[in-house]
């Protein structure tokens, strides 16, 4: 079978069996199933997941507080806990004032402060070397918190009765049921 397709010039004649013809046709009808099923399963796992957060998080946590439970063991031997921590993730845009809180607070040892400076030209470097050495010179052009640091320090002070906004830290404190298997 001859035909002329698509995508190429309008004189160009490509020749292909019917049975390649019908391979490809296959093969693509193949792909935009297989598309289709990776939708439906992707939305079902989404909301699959946003199910078992709320159960995790929200409606086995709350069961077990209500019954004034911290620990539940189930028939199987899996035993049920609740787990408290905190969520922190640091806004760029607030760094500046988190560091100052920080500071304020006698935590400031916590903050990494660094500088980063691009040189093409070796003998300018030398002479930023030179320089930064004579002067004893460290820089701190970015200021950063890591977040883990940061989520420690945060529950210690909770941990001390001290009134934390952790919305000004971008962060929140959450409760999670975590399922133990049995031991077999």
């Amino acid at each position: 079978m001859t035909f002329a397709a698509d995508t190429l010039a309008e004189d160009a004649v490509v020749t292909a069996t019917n049975e390649q013809i019908t391979a490809i046709s296959e093969l693509a009808s193949l792909q935009i199933t297989l598309a289709e099923e990776l939708d439906v399963l992707a939305a079902q796992t989404k909301r699959v997941a946003e199910h078992l957060k709320k159960v995790q998080e929200v409606q086995l946590p709350e069961a077990m507080a209500q019954a004034g439970v911290s620990e539940f063991k189930l028939t199987n031997g899996a035993k049920i806990s609740i787990k408290e921590d905190l969520s922190v993730s640091v806004p760029k845009a607030r760094i500046v004032e988190i560091a100052e809180w920080l500071r304020a607070n006698g935590l400031g040892d916590i903050l990494k402060e660094t500088m980063v400076i691009s040189l093409d030209d070796p003998a300018t470097k030398k002479i930023i070397d030179m320089v930064m050495k004579d002067y004893e010179l460290t820089g701190d052009a970015k200021l950063d918190v890591n977040t883990s640091t940061l989520k420690a320090v945060l529950r210690e002070q909770i941990a001390e009765g001290k009134d934390i906004d952790l919305k000004f830290f971008g962060g929140y404190a959450w409760k999670r049921a975590i399922i133990t298997a049995p031991a077999s």
